[in-house]
């Protein structure tokens, strides 16, 4: 991975075209982050909390399952 963001608390963080390519995002809390025009391809979401509460299922990559 690129950027490991392992367990990270980003609840607000502006993510806005962040580049997460690869990153590590696995068990991060994304809720209510702007994240709008960010690169989620091949990020590990598993466990993720993301945007809207809902946690990212186990093998989610690039995009919230």
């Amino acid at each position: 991975f690129k950027v490991n963001l392992n367990r990270a608390d980003l609840r607000g963080a502006r993510l806005v075209r962040a580049n997460l390519f690869l990153a590590d995002l696995s068990r991060a809390d994304l809720r209510g982050a702007e994240i709008d025009g960010a690169e989620w391809n091949g990020a590990n979401l598993t466990g993720t909390v993301w945007i809207d509460g809902r946690v990212c299922e186990t093998g989610s990559r690039g995009m919230c399952r």
